[in-house]
């Protein structure tokens, strides 16, 4: 009876300890693929290899596009179709499909919170408009939310959530290097503009986590550039402060060299191009304004080609080209979403944006104008870097704007990224703004 006692002193520990961690193993050892849904699987994915075995490899122009356009926007055909339009030959090679597996701060967050995601019921008033009942992701304001609220969505405004969740490893820096290009005459303008930017809440890979605390000011993200060409526009600076709470414009200021003063941008200029290009303040790598300044309807998710990993040594152009060469395309499946802004006067009468379900990237989108007419089309280079973590980063190796109406390209190249690096608080404050202005 003597043993039989003392091995009950340690069978119970022992008991519990199995039981604990019997509940826990299966949260701890969900796969990547249970937390964010791949493209294909199963039949469709062999469907989707059997295709690749004519395709992988393959360079895509003018003289065969006609037999994959069902796989890509309409804009982008067209653009392939007539080189001359456009400045020369436009081409993509397709590559393999590849799952993205996300990091693993975006898998913890992304199971931590997305089964708490929900919309706040009641809408409110904002100085821009209205924010209308279940439309507002709730704690978004407190920073209580961080990787995708909606792995699974089912409608555009989860949708929409899930492409604002994207931080690109909280703290990051690269260079915006491209040109401006007016396609008729071959006139290049060439720019360089390095940027800073980081996340103060919706965090997933560098601690604090999910959000940075004290944040008197309420900063959703804040972000630095600097021009340094065009030469005209040597020493400018920008700076862009967006808050969680909606009820709060953006906040802009330049330091505009060639007056050594501070001038804030009205929220009314964010529609305006960006020094020429064929982008405006909102359009900034895709969409870079509020979730809910906009309506948001889904239209059908479809089997196309994107890019996903690309190599940014293999884009390419000519001189007087309004659009990059080299893009490495893949199949995956594509969330097409109608968006509409509140405001009527809106530059845009309305867009498309083509979005990946695994990494809620913009590989493309389309904006008609006030005339209902096709104006502006992105197409976007996303591929895979590498955080300070050791961790994958989904970030924007590419993007190209063209002005389908002008023949105006503004094909840009992010050099020397940097992704989870320390970032110093203060670069982002009015006196660093005009400290640094020259």
């Amino acid at each position: 009876m003597k043993w039989l006692k003392r091995f009950g002193y340690w069978v119970l520990p022992l008991a519990l300890s199995v039981l604990f961690l019997s509940l826990a193993v299966p949260a701890l050892s969900q796969e990547p693929e249970e937390i964010v849904p791949p493209c294909f699987t199963g039949s469709e994915l062999e469907k989707v290899k059997e295709w690749e075995k004519t395709w992988v490899g393959k360079k895509v122009n003018y003289a065969n596009v006609d037999q994959v356009k069902d796989l890509l926007p309409d804009p982008l055909v067209q653009l392939i179709k007539d080189p001359k339009k456009w400045g020369g030959e436009i081409w993509f090679e397709i590559v393999p499909y590849r799952y993205i597996t996300p990091s693993k701060g975006i898998l913890e967050a992304t199971k931590k919170y997305s089964p708490l995601s929900k919309f706040e019921p009641k809408g409110f008033k904002t100085p821009w408009g209205e924010i209308g009942p279940n439309e507002f992701l709730a704690g978004y304001d407190k920073g209580e939310s961080a990787g995708f609220p909606f792995p699974r969505a089912k409608t555009g405004l989860e949708m929409a959530w899930n492409y604002d969740s994207l931080t690109n490893g909280d703290n990051h820096s690269k260079g915006i290097f491209g040109e401006v290009v007016n396609c008729r005459t071959g006139a290049e303008r060439h720019a360089y503009q390095p940027m800073t930017r980081m996340y103060w809440s919706g965090r997933t890979e560098m601690p604090p986590l999910p959000r940075i605390e004290p944040n008197p000011k309420e900063f959703r993200r804040t972000y630095f550039q600097v021009l340094i060409e065009p030469h005209d526009m040597y020493g400018t600076n920008y700076m862009e402060y967006r808050y969680m709470n909606p009820r709060r414009e953006d906040d802009t200021y330049i330091w505009v060299a060639m007056y050594r003063r501070i001038r804030r941008l009205s929220s009314a200029q964010r529609g305006d191009t960006i020094d020429g290009s064929d982008q405006s303040y909102c359009d900034q790598e895709g969409y870079g304004d509020q979730v809910n300044r906009n309506t948001y309807k889904f239209l059908e998710v479809k089997d196309m080609l994107g890019v996903r990993h690309q190599d940014g040594t293999k884009l390419t152009k000519q001189k007087g080209q309004g659009f990059w060469n080299g893009a490495q395309e893949e199949r995956c499946k594509l969330y097409l979403v109608e968006v509409v802004n509140k405001d009527k006067s809106h530059i845009y009468s309305k867009e498309i944006w083509y979005l990946d379900g695994e990494t809620w990237q913009m590989p493309y989108k389309i904006c008609w104008d006030r005339q209902g007419r096709p104006w502006r089309f992105l197409g976007s280079q996303p591929g895979i870097g590498k955080s300070k973590q050791g961790e994958p980063v989904t970030y924007a190796v590419g993007y190209n704007y063209v002005d389908l109406q002008r023949l105006h390209g503004s094909p840009n190249f992010h050099k020397d990224p940097e992704f989870g690096m320390e970032l110093d608080r203060e670069m982002f404050t009015l006196q660093y703004l005009q400290r640094v202005g020259r």
